[in-house]
């Protein structure tokens, strides 16, 4: 090896769910594929996470970035193949083509995914459900290196939740279990519309439903000590967000708190017992730096059903957005102290596209007016300015959405910055801001 080559530094990703949100996770992912100075070491995964994270740890590195990119074209569902839409590129159309997308999908399902139920022979699943997931079986199977993902070198930690129990179960490739495609339809069987899926003789539905985001197996006091230092959390919900205005918007906004304030208030909790670890006599472990990244798009046309939106052109602002959000880790990463004490500290690097409290209405209004404005001259150059570039319709791909600065830069929510104090007598943990969820 050649000395002067610097070591590739490890990290571990956790995956929410959000099913066509997942778009966001494939960016983040292929940017770090596609980047030698990082090396992805563990992934823990609920949902459509369970989906992208097989992909990944089942394909070798140089195909992992391609076939993340094919999987999410074969989920491409628009009413105009993309040679004819090319001409109606616009910011209105786009509008358009993510409400017809959502229908479609709530119609006929979603090409490599899910179709109706009612028009399926022969049924995957061990219960009711208003679409078959026949189509996920026939695409894991193309897709994914089972052997690989198991025998590999990247830990793959898989969530589901016990129907009959509504306990959390974790699925780890290096804890004994051999994951196969069961185990990630069962990760991704959203009750109704798929249905729970049967591994070992317990009956499991989607991880979303008790751990959207599985935080325990890489944070908690009894994780695997072999656990890489830098861990990246991709929320696909954002915590904070603007005040609905109208019924849509309070759907939409209901549905993003149901899943983010779960994901907060369990982060609450894993942060106070790693304070206390780290205070425990002779504690000597490594600390975790945990990053956080929102999926975050303050216009989504379908609102509240956006996670059916599998519309070509808001799949590639949220595979743009999941890029920035990559640029802000690596940045990140590559300034920060290389010493890592005990304790578990939170780097929020959505804050400077966080709304204060104090903001008025019509700086909101302006804000909104702005942005809408920002996206129709995207629009005009056409989706394939998106892809691949952060930039463009949609708050995900807004390059004001992450502090891409390092540490020591402007950015706030970053230990060593403008981060919230840390409790009085203990350095090593920063706890929650003042308006996140109390655990």
């Amino acid at each position: 090896m050649n000395p002067s080559v610097a070591e590739p530094k490890p990290v571990g990703l956790i995956l929410s769910g959000g099913l066509a949100l997942g778009a966001f996770h494939a960016g983040l992912l292929k940017s770090l594929a596609e980047d030698s100075s990082i090396r992805v070491d563990a992934i823990a995964a609920s949902s459509i996470g369970a989906f992208n994270a097989a992909i990944f740890a089942g394909n070798p590195p140089d195909k992992r970035a391609g076939m993340l990119d094919r999987f999410w074209k074969r989920l491409e569902t628009d009413a105009l193949p993309e040679p004819w839409s090319r001409p109606f590129q616009s910011d209105l159309w786009h509008r358009l083509e993510g409400v017809t997308s959502t229908l479609m999908t709530r119609i006929g399902g979603v090409p490599g995914l899910m179709r109706p139920a009612g028009l399926a022979m022969d049924k995957t699943g061990a219960g009711p459900g208003l679409y078959d997931p026949s189509p996920a079986v026939a695409t894991l199977s193309e897709m994914v290196d089972f052997d690989l993902l198991n025998d590999g070198p990247v830990r793959v930690c898989i969530c589901a939740t016990d129907v009959e129990t509504g306990a959390p179960v974790i699925f780890d490739n290096k804890a004994g279990d051999r994951i196969g495609i069961e185990h990630v339809l069962a990760s991704g069987a959203l009750l109704p519309n798929l249905p729970a899926v049967e591994v070992d003789g317990r009956l499991f539905a989607d991880g979303g439903l008790s751990a959207n985001a599985p935080l325990e197996p890489f944070l908690s006091s009894e994780r695997d000590l072999s656990i890489p230092r830098w861990l990246i959390l991709a929320d696909l919900f954002p915590a904070r967000g603007l005040r609905p205005r109208s019924l849509a918007a309070a759907s939409e906004r209901a549905n993003d708190l149901k899943y983010a304030t779960q994901t907060r208030v369990r982060l609450s909790g894993l942060i106070r017992e790693r304070r206390l670890e780290a205070t425990g006599e002779g504690s000597t472990q490594q600390g975790t730096d945990l990053l956080i990244v929102e999926h975050r798009e303050p216009h989504e046309p379908s609102r509240m059903e956006k996670i059916f939106d599998f519309s070509r052109a808001s799949l590639l602002r949220r595979e743009g957005g999941g890029r920035k959000a990559a640029t802000a880790v690596l940045n990140y990463i590559r300034g920060a102290d290389p010493e890592s004490p005990a304790g578990l500290r939170m780097h929020d690097l959505n804050e400077r596209s966080h709304i204060s409290q104090e903001e008025s209405m019509s700086n909101i209004e302006d804000r909104d007016d702005e942005a809408a404005s920002n996206r129709g001259k995207a629009a005009e150059g056409g989706v394939g300015e998106v892809k691949g570039s952060g930039a463009g319709a949609g708050g995900g791909g807004n390059p004001e959405d992450y502090d891409v600065d390092a540490p020591g830069g402007s950015g706030v929510g970053t230990s060593g910055q403008s981060s919230p104090e840390p409790v009085e007598g203990d350095d090593d943990v920063v706890p929650p801001t003042e308006d996140s969820p109390k655990g």
